[in-house]
């Protein structure tokens, strides 16, 4: 199962601030505190305005969302007043359909595409996950690892129909995953 949390930050936000509060913090923080939690990989949007930024978690089950743990850890409810209003979306959303996402390199882009249903593409091929909870603002969800060059250009000819998502941290695992 996987869950991802997309936000984005308003016009007056850094880059520097977020990832000082959020980057280095919450990723290793859940891995090592939260029973379920697998794995854990964090992006920023590379073609969205304003830049989104995800992270994706590989987690056992939607009980996770649920435990003693992931409440004492923040989840659910973890963005302090600091943060509240400097933020335009926040989603949290949980998919089946793999029990973790691509891994994605440093030379690489992650490419999303939210769809009614899955659908074939020209030249990406996407893993379709299937939205099961949470805030649900798709359906489906598809995501494709490219080179950088062919992600950029996927999203172009899509019209705005593809994002396409830089790493920001590679992904750790749960020794054992």
């Amino acid at each position: 199962m996987i869950y991802m949390v997309q936000c984005a930050l308003g016009p007056a936000q850094s880059d520097a601030d977020w990832d000082a509060w959020y980057g280095h913090m919450k990723p290793p923080a859940l891995l090592l505190s939260v029973p379920g939690f697998r794995a854990a990989q964090r992006f920023k949007g590379i073609t969205q305005k304003p830049p989104a930024y995800l992270a994706i978690y590989g987690i056992d089950s939607p009980d996770v969302m649920t435990s003693p743990a992931y409440k004492a850890a923040g989840g659910g409810n973890f963005l302090t007043e600091q943060w509240k209003p400097m933020i335009t979306f926040w989603h949290r959303m949980l998919f089946d359909g793999a029990d973790m996402a691509p891994a994605v390199s440093d030379d690489e882009a992650l490419v999303v595409l939210d769809a009614p249903a899955p659908e074939t593409h020209a030249t990406l091929d996407f893993l379709w996950l299937r939205s099961v909870g949470l805030d649900q603002p798709t359906p489906w969800r598809g995501l494709a690892v490219a080179s950088l060059s062919a992600a950029l250009a996927a999203v172009e000819y899509s019209g705005g129909r593809l994002a396409a998502f830089a790493p920001r941290m590679r992904r750790i695992e749960q020794p054992g995953t």
